[in-house]
């Protein structure tokens, strides 16, 4: 996402950046652009709009690469599975061991 600042109203941005925005949300003083390449629309949007400032955020897509990466979801799905099992497992175990007494 792409957050331009102006200092004043912000000029309507249709048609500026040629469909690479998945969505363009205008505010009062503020654009934002959702979009997959935020550093891409930079040159653009000063070459185009003149922004007092702009802000790219790459939080979602970092954390979303960051996952891809490492897996963490993944591994504690396959762990939390792995836990249940052993629970099962231990379970039957306590039954056989409670029949074996009872037989004794």
């Amino acid at each position: 996402m792409v957050e331009l600042r102006f200092a004043g109203e912000a000029p309507p941005v249709g048609g500026v950046f040629d469909g690479a925005v998945a969505r363009i949300e205008e505010l009062p003083d503020r654009v934002l652009l959702y979009t997959d390449d935020g550093d891409a629309l930079v040159p653009v949007a000063h070459e185009r709009l003149n922004p007092q400032s702009v802000l790219v955020r790459r939080s979602t897509l970092a954390l979303q690469e960051y996952e891809k990466r490492l897996g963490l979801l993944a591994e504690a799905a396959r762990r939390r599975r792995a836990l249940e099992a052993m629970e099962r497992e231990l379970n039957g175990l306590k039954r056989r061991i409670a029949k074996l007494e009872g037989a004794v």
